[in-house]
C-alpha cells in the first residue's frame, strides 16, 4: 500500500536503549509500523488522541486557533498527571 505524503514538522528524540528494544519488538509484530520511527509515531498519535478524547487535550486542528492560544479542556493538578498515564 502506498504511503501518503503528509506535511509536518520533524521531530528527533533521544530515546533510551530499552525504549529502542520495545520499538524493535513492535516492528518484528508489524501491527504498528515497519520502522522504529513510524511506530513511534503512531503510538504517540493514538496517545494524543486518547488524551483528546478523554477531555485532557484539546483537538486544536478543528479549533481555528493558534496552539498556544487554546487552553486546556480539562484542568490537571498533580495526581491527575500521574494517572493519566498509568491508564
Amino acid at each position: 500500500m502506498p504511503k501518503k505524503s503528509q506535511v509536518g514538522s520533524r521531530l528527533t528524540i533521544r530515546a533510551p536503549r530499552q525504549l529502542c528494544v520495545y520499538l524493535d519488538e513492535l516492528v518484528l509484530f508489524g501491527l504498528h509500523g515497519d520502522t522504529r520511527s513510524e511506530v513511534a509515531r503512531i503510538l504517540l498519535t493514538n496517545e494524543i488522541e486518547r488524551l483528546i478524547r478523554e477531555g485532557y487535550l484539546q483537538n486544536r486542528a478543528n479549533s481555528g486557533l493558534p496552539a498556544k492560544d487554546v487552553p486546556p479542556v480539562k484542568p490537571l493538578n498533580q495526581n491527575e498527571v500521574t494517572n493519566v498515564y498509568r491508564d
